[in-house]
C-alpha cells in the first residue's frame, strides 16, 4: 500500500512517500503502530493510549476521511493510498 506524509510528519521521516506492506485485511490502526515503531516519531500519530489518533492528524484511506469509514478499524488492502496530514492551528 502507498502511504503519503504531509507536512511536519514528513520531516520526521527520511522521505514523505513510500511503499508499506502489511498482511491484507490489516486495520489502520495496525500500520500507524507500525509506523511509530518504524518511520516517524513515536507519539506523532496515535495519542497516549495508542489506540487513538492524536487529535491533530487528520487520516485519509483512499481520499476519504477515516471517521466515514470505520475509523482506524478500517482494513487496509493492497492498493489502498494512506495519507496522513497534521492539522495546524493558528493562535
Amino acid at each position: 500500500m502507498a502511504v503519503k506524509l504531509v507536512g511536519t510528519l514528513s520531516s520526521d521521516s527520511d522521505t514523505r512517500d513510500f511503499s508499506f506492506s502489511l498482511s491484507s485485511g490489516t486495520n489502520l490502526l495496525s500500520l500507524l503502530r507500525d509506523l511509530e515503531d518504524s518511520r516517524v516519531q513515536k507519539g506523532s500519530l496515535l495519542g497516549w493510549n495508542g489506540r487513538n489518533p492524536r487529535a491533530k492528524i487528520l487520516v485519509l484511506v483512499n481520499g476519504v476521511e477515516v471517521s466515514v469509514l470505520e475509523g482506524l478499524q478500517s482494513r487496509l488492502n493492497d492498493g489502498d493510498a494512506v495519507t496522513l496530514v497534521p492539522v495546524s492551528h493558528g493562535g
